[in-house]
């Protein structure tokens, strides 16, 4: 009887570390996420995409596949405002997004960046007077109508030219 008592409490100990074990690393991984989602925050409140430099740095990381998630959102933010100002992308800098686009769109875990993605590329295209792409990407937007909607309008005119 005594035995089965010191294994019982044996076992109760075992769980009880493991348990506590398991959530510090759990919390220490959510933390981190939280983080560097507050750093996104941050960027996005202080207008850091509206700074050339910040969207050159982002091109270089997506050319080197070394961007995060969060800082693709900050990359996005960065294409949309320079695209409703200056629009000054290198015909380089534009293949660099779209080859990103074929090998690593499916990496993306949010529908949401993928298709808010899709469309700042479909802006560029068109923009570019690269009608075709534009129209040829616009296909791939499926889950968000919204979105789809947005890029409608540029479609709808690379058809007229």
């Amino acid at each position: 009887m005594e035995n089965k008592i010191k294994v019982f409490i044996g076992l109760i100990v075992i769980i009880s570390v493991g348990y506590f074990t398991a959530s510090y690393f759990m919390d220490k991984n959510e933390s981190k996420k939280i983080a560097e989602l507050n750093n996104v925050n941050n960027q996005l409140m202080k207008m850091k995409y509206k700074d050339q430099n910040q969207l050159k740095k982002y091109i270089k990381k997506i050319n080197t596949s070394q961007i995060k998630e969060s800082e693709l959102l900050l990359l996005i933010n960065a294409l949309n405002y320079n695209l409703s100002n200056s629009n000054n992308l290198t015909p380089d800098e534009i293949k660099i997004l779209n080859t990103y686009r074929r090998n690593h769109i499916d990496q993306i875990e949010s529908d949401l960046l993928k298709e808010m993605y899709l469309s700042s590329l479909i802006k560029i295209n068109y923009d570019n007077n690269n009608c075709e792409e534009a129209k040829r990407l616009s296909n791939e937007l499926l889950v968000f109508p919204a979105i789809k909607e947005d890029v409608r309008g540029f479609i709808k005119n690379c058809l007229e030219d």
